[in-house]
C-alpha cells in the first residue's frame, strides 16, 4: 500500500517539475537569428491623409481596408480620366474643324 502512495507521489512530483520546467524554459537561441528591424514591424495604429489606419498584427481592420479600397478606386477613376482627356479633346477639335470647314496648316 504505501509503494503505491510512493509511485503516486513521485509520479505527480515529476509531472509538476516537467510542467514548471516547460514553463521556465528559455526558446533555443539559434545561430543565425536575425533580429527585425523597428522600420519593418507594421505599428498598430497610422495617421494619413485618409485617416487612421488600424492594423492587428499586420493585418489591416475592416474599416482600414474599407478606406484604402475607396482611395484606390477613386485615384483609378481620376487617373483613367486624365488618360483619356487627350483623345477626347483631339475628337473634340476634329469636330470643330468639320463643323466650321477649315484645316489649319499641318494637321491631318
Amino acid at each position: 500500500m504505501k509503494t503505491k502512495q510512493y509511485v503516486t507521489l513521485a509520479l505527480a512530483v515529476m509531472i509538476t517539475v516537467s510542467l514548471a520546467v516547460s514553463v521556465w524554459a528559455q526558446p533555443p537561441k539559434m545561430k543565425y537569428t536575425t533580429k527585425i528591424p523597428a522600420n519593418v514591424v507594421t505599428p498598430d495604429r497610422t495617421e494619413t491623409r485618409l485617416g487612421t489606419l488600424q492594423f492587428v498584427d499586420g493585418v489591416p481592420t475592416e474599416e482600414t481596408a474599407q478606406k484604402v479600397w475607396d482611395h484606390m478606386d477613386f485615384s483609378r477613376a481620376v487617373e483613367a480620366m486624365i488618360m483619356t482627356t487627350p483623345a477626347a479633346s483631339l475628337q473634340g477639335f476634329r469636330k470643330g474643324i468639320q463643323k466650321w470647314g477649315w484645316i489649319p496648316r499641318g494637321c491631318f
